[in-house]
């Protein structure tokens, strides 16, 4: 019932088929997909994509400030290698665990789902980690030429790569299956590394030599990433306890967050962005950091209160517009449930969103990996307990008071 790219054991369907690929194993649109086993795999290997796009977030705001300074102190060029090589200390490990060791990494992603989705899983981490690679390269890129003033032209490499992405996967989708959901991401990555890569290569004015401090770089990138990660390791942890309460359960859940942290992102996300460079070049004071904080965050919220509101008004029909027939019913009404449970969670995603680029503002930023470590043993407590009493609800009532 769930089409997925034809393997061995269907090589002779297709050779009786003339070449051509039988109904039985055709995907005709990314909707007949439906719920089960092969999404919750693909899912699975999308929270790996998630989490590392996540990052880039953070590297572009961590890095903003600093990279600002360093123009007009004309030691751009050096500060900015510095954190190319401190990428690629996160970048090669991800690499090897999804290129090379995927089957290994899928099984620990999806080890209580059924071996299709082990299988799902493994092949999408191949093209999904390299472009979640080139996303936190993409992001250092941007950061580069916002420390310029310039924000179109990354936002219109990243505008571009999506419209990409999307083609491919309608391209390709009918004959290869759900791994085509993999190609699109990959090849929005190219694009959106590649544009701001070549915008950054003819604008920047490199200044004077100075030494490469890669260790105190990747210092930085480290306390800018460890929460964002972790927030977003949230997130595969309740993937995890989801898959253990049925098949269909991991693929609602995920459908709910992107619904949720996509809200986040348009609103909050951007706003925290472009604000941080005008904020690193004046002085910050306490009654400016709060009217920030305060006026951005109400922008915000109205948004999140709206769209909560619809879902829980009118979520299932919504979604079985939006997602097919296999969403009617009980499927969409839980997945438009979850969406409303997550609105104390935009709510504070919201207010964590907004304050994190000023921490880097005025360096105040040592103690969050003490607080990521924290939060996370937090999380995966909550989470085994709310699973257990309140099953897939229970999962979103955790991350929110994580």
């Amino acid at each position: 019932a769930h089409p997925v790219r034809p393997k061995t054991e269907n090589l002779a369907a297709i050779t009786a088929a003339g070449g051509q690929m039988p109904d039985r194993v055709r995907a005709h649109t990314p909707r007949e997909f439906g719920r089960g086993a092969v999404t919750d795999g693909f899912f699975s290997a999308y929270a790996v994509f998630l989490v590392l796009v996540l990052a880039a977030s953070a590297v572009r705001v961590a890095v903003l400030p600093a990279l600002a300074r360093a123009r007009e102190e004309g030691t751009f060029g050096s500060v900015l290698g510095s954190y190319v090589l401190a990428l690629g200390i996160v970048a090669l490990p991800a690499l090897a665990l999804g290129v090379f060791a995927n089957e290994w990494t899928a099984a620990q992603l999806a080890g209580g789902l059924p071996g299709s989705a082990q299988e799902t899983a493994a092949e999408a981490l191949v093209y999904l980690v390299p472009a979640a690679v080139a996303q936190l390269f993409a992001a250092l890129c941007a950061s580069a030429l916002a420390a310029y003033d310039s924000y179109a032209t990354a936002a219109a490499a990243f505008a571009l790569g999506s419209a990409l992405g999307l083609a491919v996967i309608l391209w390709r989708v009918d004959d290869d299956g759900i791994v085509a959901c993999a190609w699109g991401p990959l090849a929005n990555s190219v694009v959106a590394l590649g544009i701001p890569l070549t915008a950054v290569a003819l604008r920047a004015d490199w200044g004077r030599r100075a030494p490469l401090e890669v260790s105190s770089r990747f210092a930085d990138l480290a306390r800018a990433v460890t929460l964002p990660i972790v927030l977003q390791a949230f997130f595969v942890v309740c993937l995890r306890f989801a898959s253990g309460l049925g098949t269909g359960a991991v693929t609602s859940f995920t459908y709910a967050y992107f619904v949720a942290s996509a809200l986040v992102a348009v609103t909050a996300s951007s706003l925290g962005l472009v604000s941080s460079v005008p904020l690193s070049r004046s002085v910050l004071s306490d009654e400016r950091a709060s009217r920030h904080v305060v006026s951005t965050a109400l922008v915000s919220f109205a948004a999140v209160a709206a769209a909560a509101g619809v879902f829980a008004l009118v979520g299932e029909p919504i979604i079985r517009a939006a997602l097919g027939p296999a969403y009617a019913g009980d499927a969409g009404g839980e997945i438009g449930r979850l969406i409303v449970l997550l609105g104390p969670w935009m709510a504070a995603s919201i207010g964590v969103t907004i304050t994190f680029p000023l921490l880097f503002v005025v360096g105040r930023d040592r103690r969050l990996p003490l607080l990521a470590i924290a939060a996370l043993l937090l999380h995966v407590a909550l989470t085994w307990a709310a699973a257990d009493v309140f099953e897939l609800d229970g999962v979103a009532l955790a991350l929110t008071v994580s």
